[in-house]
């Protein structure tokens, strides 16, 4: 009997263990309101003690993840939210520490929200790590609770991902927005058919209103395109969708206002996720002012081409000179002397013919004509080999009013008026004399043989301070004549040029020219058809005495 009641209390027991064992495995699973924790004195079951059914369903349900930690941050209770963020079972995080979820970074922050729980509700942001290693960005709220004798803490995590994304995506749209809002150049985005669907505000400033909604072609029409391949916007566009891409084409866009521009253009396709081409982006960027800096870059380059061309002439007409004057100054003094011996026989046979007699008018036309000879070699010799001035002391005045005199005889024959306006107190210039005079009679001549049918002849000198030319004497001739020519104006300086066909070498104003450049100055002149010349000598107050 005994015997039968002792197997009897041992299956009860067995009975007991069994269901303990049972409690126990579905506690653990969460599928009662109580936690066992393995401690050294042994498994700690914690209960939740007047739990509500449709509040734990709540909880389990919510679209919020949350649990509920003992004050060593043991899980003791999470819902199905907060398992689907960190991507594990109920099972696997119901008795871990909620710390071990927490990004390392993070765990700082972890220690001290919970500290501060302890008081207060505590809130910060938490970066949990998932199962699967995903950073999942959360926003915790903790707060300490009494359930019965025990107290825990509650902890309401809120998934930030989306949201996360959600800013990401805001920031990137801002970002293009902001891009195309401060783009210097001309960003428009197509669709297949051609309308604008977004645009910079220079694209808007360019058509003088929004662009949005309107036809590429006619916002931005192509009056030329410096591609074979392409011939208006659809061209363009085709291209594109097609995938090709094109890449600093020149183009000229027509104006609303009737002009053109000159634009440098890209062009590509946009694509989708799936990688459909689903529109096109084109770039203009204005390149109107660097085609002007190039038309005058090119202008620049033709006219230095050209005065390379003139220098180079130049050159070889000096060495032409040169050699020219050598041979001239050799000439001249080889034909100075028989030259000489004819004028002295002419001369001594002159004296002693009658002026009656049949051959005394052809001696004195001999004789006229070998001086007139004499003199042509003489400028030769000076243009070939020109003496050296001795400068001094000058008086303008002085210097006018006897070269003036040396042509009294030719302005009465002539029946030319003179006027002589010279400034009072004019200083003195550092030159030679005697080279100005020569200067000054060959003008006054050059005018005398303007004025044959009369005329007038003004003489001045004045101080000119205007300029390049500050503390200058200008010394200036002027005749009534019948002027030069505009095309004749541009050589007289040149040497052997002359307007009198039938009379001089042209070598006067060329001579004349060298002299005046010799003392540091300069001649210009400016003449009307019909009306006469004037010449200007600018002859510095302090020249060759520095």
């Amino acid at each position: 009997m005994s015997k039968a009641r002792d197997l009897t209390e041992v299956e009860r027991l067995r009975e007991q263990l069994r269901e303990a064992q049972e409690t126990l495995e579905a506690i653990r699973r969460g599928e009662v309101d109580a936690l066992v924790v393995n401690s050294p004195e042994g498994d700690q079951v914690y209960t939740l003690r007047g739990a509500d059914y449709s509040a734990r369903m709540l909880l389990q349900e919510m679209s919020e993840g949350a649990a509920t930690l003992v004050p060593d941050g043991t899980i003791l209770y999470c819902n199905k939210r907060f398992a689907e963020m960190l991507r594990l079972p109920q099972e696997k995080l119901i008795g871990a520490p909620a710390r071990d979820f927490v990004a390392p970074a993070d765990r700082q922050a972890y220690d001290s929200l919970m500290r501060r729980a302890e008081n207060q509700l505590a809130k910060a942001e938490l970066l949990f790590c998932a199962g699967d290693s995903t950073p999942v960005p959360t926003y915790c709220s903790l707060k300490a609770i009494s359930l019965g004798d025990e107290t825990c803490l509650c902890m309401v995590i809120t998934d930030l991902a989306e949201q996360k994304r959600n800013e990401e995506v805001i920031a990137a749209a801002r970002l293009a927005s902001s891009i195309l809002e401060q783009a210097g150049e001309i960003i428009v985005v197509c669709d297949p058919a051609g309308i604008i669907i977004q645009a910079s505000r220079e694209a808007e400033e360019f058509w003088g209103k929004s662009v949005l909604g309107q036809s590429l072609g006619e916002v931005f029409p192509l009056a030329g395109i410096n591609a074979s391949d392409l011939k208006d916007s659809a061209d363009l566009l085709k291209g594109c969708l097609a995938g090709k891409p094109i890449r600093g084409v020149e183009v000229t866009l027509g104006r609303t206002d009737g002009g053109n521009v000159h634009m440098l253009m890209s062009a590509g396709p946009l694509y989708n996720k799936a990688g459909s081409a689903i529109g096109c982006v084109i770039t203009l960027s204005d390149i109107s002012e660097l085609k002007q800096a190039e038309e005058a870059l090119r202008e620049s380059e033709r006219k230095f081409r050209e005065q390379a061309q003139l220098l180079e002439q130049q050159l070889i007409a000096s060495g032409r000179l040169v050699s020219l004057g050598e041979i001239t100054a050799s000439m001249a003094h080889e034909f100075n002397n028989p030259l000489g011996i004819i004028l002295g026989f002419v001369e001594e046979m002159l004296s002693t013919t009658p002026p009656d007699a049949a051959d005394f008018e052809t001696l004195n036309i001999i004789d006229e004509e070998a001086k007139r000879c004499q003199k042509i070699i003489q400028g030769l010799m000076e243009f070939a080999r020109p003496s050296a001035a001795t400068p001094q002391t000058t008086d303008v005045a002085t210097l006018v009013s006897k070269t003036v005199k040396m042509i009294d005889a030719r302005l009465y024959k002539q029946k030319v008026g003179l006027t002589e306006a010279v400034a009072p107190d004019l200083p003195p210039i550092h030159a030679d004399p005697q080279q100005l005079e020569q200067v000054l009679v060959n003008l006054y001549l050059n005018a005398l043989d303007a004025m044959l049918g009369g005329g007038h002849l003004t003489v001045s000198a004045q101080l000119d301070g205007d300029g390049d030319f500050s503390k200058h004497v200008v010394i200036s001739v002027a005749d009534t004549g019948h002027g030069i020519t505009g095309e004749d104006l541009q050589k007289i300086f040149q040497p052997f040029f002359t307007a009198r066909k039938k009379a001089g070498m042209g070598l006067g104003l060329s001579i004349s020219e060298r002299i005046i450049k010799n003392h540091g100055g300069k001649i210009e002149v400016d003449s009307e058809q019909g009306q006469g010349t004037r010449f200007r000598i600018r002859l510095p107050v302090q020249s060759l005495s520095q």
